[in-house]
């Protein structure tokens, strides 16, 4: 059988059970990419999409080639058949959480990537491990060989997976009920007011978008409604358009798609409001939307792409909680777009920790004592229960938390990860630190004329291009980037106590700490209370959450002490004269 006559078996017992299949090929970069590519040759339904450098054969064989996360954003809410990963070159985990939801059933993921044993320590254009096997890919490497339900196959085209026969068409049933009721109360939105805001929340294909276009087509035919709808682009809702518009051309005139800018600009005349893929879009956009339009509806997905997950979801809900007490959650839990226990999904949320919950269980018994430890990678990697609820404690307090993030936490060597537990090893706390400064005097010089910003050192470089605290970039720097705790056992301090044993345990290595965060007001009493010092309020409010940025630092040592608290001082000078100045200008304009 040649590969593209196995990949047409493959995808047709996949339509049969409602099925996307996952395939794995390895060997040498050119033969296993020109197998991978000639096994999906066949699949009509959707686009296949080469994800990688291009490749002359595939476009031959029809393949649209994407390299970059950005353009594989361009097809949430498509449909599609085939998706080649050639982890040779590029294997960016965010765009694998992206393109994975979009395949239907029938359709497949193929992996390709060089012999497991010898992958780690290969170097792909999103790592740079500096000679170092890749803790992150030996993690991938090891669950791929391990995977029952993976279709493998050579680079020279040899089949190692039997496939089984067909025997009852019974699977292509698909229960339609969550559906059915989530479009019944989204119809409802109008009819109860005080109501008048619905989130549907799910995992990807599980006909969100679907409702949401039968919902706009049946409101139009049956109460002439105006519908509006919107999300991260036209393309993301082509799915949401297309079951609006079916079987009635005339309701295509009242349904129109409006950009998120501009229905924040003008107020549209409008009776109902879609918004899909709400997790794509800043919080900052859909606060504003809640705000001007009473009536409206957001789909939004849990797991499987950058921007989703539980974080976004508490913070989502900490914002209608505030501004619309009233509305309505409806979960869907039933896949549509392919059916139960799917192969690749269950693949994919390993892979990618895309459903990593904290462990649970703990937290009614009193904390008699406390372990402070650091994670160390490599270790990690061979203890996944505890790199699970690591990564879902840090998940759940980010509200933009991307599948990549697992990479840089194993793989990032300016990355540290700090935790507390109970006597029972249960994880209380966690943080993420990055080390920072340390500049060449090269780099310092070029910093400080504004001709150079380097990546990965967001603190010192902050202290002198917005501060004038050029010394700081030749200091030894820890930045937090997220301390969270763990759900189980939230408001007992454990945040604090994890803070404060970091702090000592730096001392002797560092000369500042500082964190740059959305400025509230429970977060920043957290850090004046683990004594931090504010030294600059950004002008500006964060688009993505809506409030403006705050700078925060502690010195360590002799020099970062000094720093830090003339930093302070400064602050509180340019503070009190912009009030001055703003008390001024208002007294002039009453006069």
């Amino acid at each position: 059988m040649t590969l593209a006559g196995f990949g047409k078996k493959l995808a047709t017992l996949g339509e049969h059970r409602r099925h996307r299949h996952a395939v794995h090929v390895s060997g040498d970069a050119d033969s296993s990419l020109r197998a991978a590519l000639e096994l999906g040759s066949e699949i009509r339904h959707g686009h296949r999409i080469l994800y990688g450098e291009s490749h002359p054969t595939a476009a031959s064989l029809g393949f649209i080639t994407l390299n970059n996360k950005k353009a594989a954003r361009q097809y949430l809410g498509g449909e599609l058949g085939c998706v080649v990963i050639d982890g040779h070159k590029l294997f960016d985990p965010d765009a694998i959480g992206i393109l994975s939801g979009c395949i239907r059933s029938g359709g497949m993921m193929i992996f390709v990537t060089p012999p497991l044993s010898e992958w780690p320590g290969t170097e792909t254009l999103l790592l740079d491990t500096k000679g170092t096997p890749s803790a992150y890919l030996s993690r991938i490497a090891g669950i791929l060989g391990s995977c029952q339900q993976l279709v493998r196959v050579s680079a020279e085209g040899l089949i190692e997976s039997c496939l089984p026969e067909i025997v009852s068409s019974s699977m292509l049933e698909i229960d339609y009920s969550e559906q059915k009721a989530a479009i019944r109360a989204l119809k409802a939105i109008n009819i109860h007011p005080p109501t008048g805001t619905v989130v549907l929340e799910s995992d990807r294909g599980r006909g969100k978008s679907a409702a949401l276009g039968i919902v706009a087509r049946e409101l139009v035919q049956e109460k002439g409604y105006r519908i509006g709808v919107t999300g991260h682009g036209r393309r993301s809702t082509e799915t949401l358009l297309a079951h609006a518009s079916r079987d009635s051309g005339e309701v295509v005139e009242k349904i129109r798609y409006y950009s998120p800018d501009l229905l924040i600009e003008t107020k549209q005349d409008i009776d109902l409001l879609l918004v899909d893929e709400a997790a794509t879009l800043p919080l900052s956009i859909l606060k504003k939307l809640l705000g001007m339009y009473p009536h409206i509806a957001f789909a939004t997905t849990i797991h499987g792409y950058e921007g989703t997950g539980k974080g976004f979801s508490v913070k989502f809900h900490e914002i209608l909680n505030q501004q619309k007490p009233a509305w309505r959650l409806i979960k869907l839990e039933q896949p549509i777009r392919w059916g139960r226990n799917d192969p690749l999904e269950a693949l994919i949320n390993r892979l990618l920790l895309l459903d990593a919950e904290p462990a649970s269980g703990f937290g009614q018994e009193p904390v008699t004592s406390t372990s402070f430890l650091e994670y160390d990678p490599v270790r990690l990697i061979g203890d996944e229960e505890r790199l699970c609820s690591l990564y879902a404690i840090l998940a759940r307090a980010h509200y933009r938390t991307a599948p990549s993030d697992l990479m840089r936490i194993l793989d990032g060597g300016d990355l540290r990860m700090f935790g507390l537990e109970d006597q029972n090893r249960n994880i209380l706390s966690v943080a993420l630190i990055a080390v920072e400064g340390e500049l060449p005097q090269e780099l310092v010089e070029q910093v400080t004329v504004n001709q150079r910003r380097p990546k990965n050192h967001l603190l010192p470089v902050a202290l002198c291009t917005q501060l004038g605290f050029c010394k700081a970039l030749t200091m030894r720097v820890a930045r937090i980037i997220r301390i969270a705790v763990n759900p189980n056992v939230a408001g007992r301090s454990h945040g604090k106590q994890l803070m404060s044993r970091i702090i000592r345990h730096l001392e002797a290595g560092f000369d500042l700490i500082g964190a740059s965060f959305g400025l509230d007001s429970p977060l920043h009493e957290f850090w004046i209370d683990s004594g931090f010092s504010l030294v600059r309020i950004g002008v500006r409010k964060n688009r993505s959450t809506g409030t403006h940025s705050g700078l925060v630092i502690r010195g360590l040592s002799g020099q970062g002490k000094k720093l830090a608290t003339d930093a302070a001082n400064r602050f509180s000078v340019v503070a009190q004269f912009e009030k001055y100045c703003k008390n001024r200008i208002c007294n002039a304009i009453l006069i």
